[in-house]
């Protein structure tokens, strides 16, 4: 068990059964429950829970960092003859907001979010940053209970054919 990354470990969380349903499908089940609460709690819900001291950004920081290695490991032996900027485009395809906050709405992501009322009000959970911020940070905290090849798979496993979700993005990241 990590420590210091979220303190819902140390605080008394109410069981969230939606969770299980988030972990299959991850298809993954989480040793340590407290690191995906923690993974889809919005800042917002620290205002209103003060006993619950941390949100997901700091998982959102990691989960980005493994995120970027998975992703440049795939792309670099799917495409063994394109050159670093070709491959840097392609990554970026596939790990900023608008590819997360999709891939983070195909598994459902925005029904386990933990939002503040006002956050809720004004549709934060709907809203394509707060998703991406939750997707990396369920990354994460996959990436904490796990190791790096589970990670691996369970990424891989949600994007599916990287070829197909690169072709799927190409008319909107390239307009010839």
């Amino acid at each position: 068990m990590v420590f210091g990354v979220c303190n819902f470990h140390r605080v008394q969380v109410p069981e969230n059964p939606s969770l299980e349903a988030l972990q299959r499908r991850l298809d993954y089940s989480f040793r340590d429950a407290g690191l995906l609460e923690c993974a889809v709690t919005h800042p917002s819900y620290l205002q209103e829970h003060p006993a619950v001291k941390d949100s997901n950004q700091r998982l959102e920081f990691l989960g980005d960092a493994v995120l970027q290695l998975v992703l440049t490991e795939a792309l670099f032996d799917l495409f063994p003859s394109d050159r670093e900027g070709s491959l840097s485009q392609r990554r970026s395809a596939l790990s900023k907001g608008k590819f997360l906050s999709d891939l983070a709405r195909e598994i459902d992501l925005p029904v386990y979010l933990l939002i503040g009322t006002s956050e809720e009000q004004t549709g934060g959970r709907t809203r394509d940053s707060a998703l991406e911020d939750a997707m990396e940070a369920v990354i994460g905290a996959l990436y904490l209970d796990s190791d790096l090849l589970t990670a691996r798979r369970v990424i891989l496993g949600l994007i599916g054919s990287l070829s197909d979700r690169l072709a799927a993005l190409q008319p909107e990241e390239n307009p010839k």
